[in-house]
């Protein structure tokens, strides 16, 4: 038993009006020709009439679209004005009062805080962790994020004694891993954080034995 194709709830409503008016072109063709369906007369003119409604509604909203598009494209051209007029009015304020904090809060805009530099290095990583790993002749590191801090300089020694520690790493992250280390041995380590006032001390040494 043959069936029907089409899912009106697929469609949306240009597809539906045009459905409409194949499907309403075919079941009431003009006089003599006789429907090809006889019993449909009245759930037709239902259907016809739900159509125009339709297409009425459509063009309405078509018109009021294009209507639409024109005043947006007024809208964005009084705000681009508007901003342009703001940043002309903001570098007027600024020069008047020479920057001075008093004289722009009286502008009603709302003031950037202030750029302070940092006065001190990073403080000492507290959190530093070396772990072993599963893959071969590596150790990974990770310190919590201390304020200041841009870079990490990391240090390995193979004695364990202050002077025989070498810089080996210096990552932007607070995670890193030490690779090509010598499986069996044991390596100590030791962290410290890198500001714009130089670096902080170094943490805690760690050791662990290389897998």
């Amino acid at each position: 038993m043959a069936k029907i194709a089409f899912t009106p709830t697929k469609r949306n409503t240009v597809e539906l009006i045009a459905q409409a008016n194949r499907t309403i072109g075919r079941l009431a063709p003009p006089a003599p020709e006789p429907p090809p369906l006889p019993g449909v007369a009245a759930r037709l003119a239902s259907y016809a009439a739900c159509r125009d409604a339709a297409v009425a509604a459509n063009d309405a909203y078509v018109s009021a679209k294009s209507a639409l598009v024109a005043l947006l494209l007024a809208r964005n051209a009084a705000a681009e004005a508007l901003r342009q007029e703001t940043k002309a009015l903001i570098a007027l304020c600024e020069g008047v009062t020479g920057g001075d904090a008093l004289g722009l809060t009286g502008t009603g805009f709302p003031l950037a805080a202030p750029n302070t530099r940092p006065n001190r290095p990073p403080e000492r990583e507290e959190n530093f962790r070396l772990t072993v790993q599963d893959e071969p002749g590596v150790l990974k590191g990770r310190v919590k994020p201390v304020e200041y801090a841009f870079i990490y300089e990391v240090q390995l020694s193979t004695t364990g004694i202050a002077e025989g520690f070498v810089t080996v790493l210096s990552p932007t992250k607070s995670s890193w891993k030490l690779r090509e280390l010598t499986s069996g041995v044991r390596v100590w380590v030791r962290v410290r954080a890198h500001g714009s006032q130089g670096p902080g001390p170094w943490s805690e040494v760690r050791w662990r034995i290389v897998s």
